[in-house]
Order: C-alpha cells, then structure tokens, then sequence
C-alpha cells in the first residue's frame, strides 16, 4: 500500500533525466525527492496529505519549473480567458447566424451545405481539428502563426478549433428551435 508514483517521477522530477542522453538518478536524490513529497507513507496518508494541502490553497510544486502550480495556473488565466472569450463570441455570433439561415431556406442547398458543415464539425475531435488547421494556414500556406500570444493572429487558429464544435452545435439547435415554431 505504499505509493509506487515516487519512484516513478523522482528521477524526472530531480532533474536527472534531461533532454539529452539520460542518466540514471542518483539514490539520494530519488530519496530526497520522495522523502520531500511525502511519497513515503502508505497511500491512504499521501491522498490525505494532498487533501489537506488543497484544502489550504496549497497545489505543489510543478516537477517541471520547481514553481508553485498555483503560480504557474494564475499567470495562465488571463490568456485562458482570452480564448473562451474569443471562442464564446465566435460560436455564438457564427452559431446563430447558420441556424437562421438554414432554417430561412429550409430544404434548399443553404440548408443541406450548412447542415453538412454541422454534422462534420460535430463529428471532428478537437485534437485533430487543431492539427489540421496548423498543418493547412500555417505548415502550408503560412497565413497564421503556429503558436504565441501578442496580436490577433495567434488567436485565430485556438479559438476557431475550440468554437467550431459549438458553432455546429448552435447551429443544429437554432434551426430545429426556429423550425417548431
């Protein structure tokens, strides 16, 4: 009943596996990690230490940058809320105005192309969706960056890729609801 993840992640989270050729981790830092992160107690007593922590505020420290998570998650939010804003505002506009429109000409080709776009924008994962359209505006064509944050540009790509399931969404529903009535 002890917690096997210790020996697991100390080595990465000691530093002593880098990038380059891996090193094996020295036993005192393997012990030191998991004496640290009070991996060496039995499960039932690490799951209550870390409730614990969480009740206080108090999410770790990150393996990677050795900065507390709860630093590194608040210097993360504003650009979080800058996407679901962006997206919201897209899916939303985006959504409605294909829903009116498909149930304005209901049954003519307006109505059957946009309810293709819907059932494919449903049907696409996210995940593969996002590397389609790094690999078309900004692989290929160029149009776009790859990733960043600054202007317009680098906001383009994430906000399509997270709003599209939502315009498709939004979409089906507006023109089923405009249809009833």
């Amino acid at each position: 009943e002890r917690a096997l993840s210790g020996g697991q992640e100390a080595p990465r989270a000691t530093g002593s596996v880098p990038l380059a050729p891996p090193l094996p981790p020295t036993t005192s830092g393997v012990m030191a990690f998991i004496s640290l992160s009070k991996l060496d107690a039995a499960c039932k007593m690490c799951i209550g230490i870390y409730l614990g922590s969480l009740v206080k505020g108090d999410l770790g420290q990150s393996m990677r940058s050795k900065q507390p998570v709860a630093g590194e998650l608040a210097a993360r939010i504003p650009a979080t809320l800058e996407l679901a804003v962006a997206a919201g505002i897209l899916f939303t506009v985006v959504g409605v105005g294909l829903g009116v429109a498909a149930a304005v000409w209901r049954n003519r080709w307006p109505d059957h192309v946009i309810r293709v776009i819907s059932l494919l924008g449903v049907s696409t994962p996210s995940f593969w969706l996002g590397a389609g359209v790094i690999l078309v505006f900004s692989v290929r064509f160029r149009l776009l960056p790859v990733a960043g944050r600054g202007s317009l540009a680098f906001l383009v790509l994430p906000t399509v890729t997270v709003a599209l399931d939502g315009i498709a969404l939004l979409a089906r529903l507006v023109r089923a609801s405009l249809l009833e009535v």
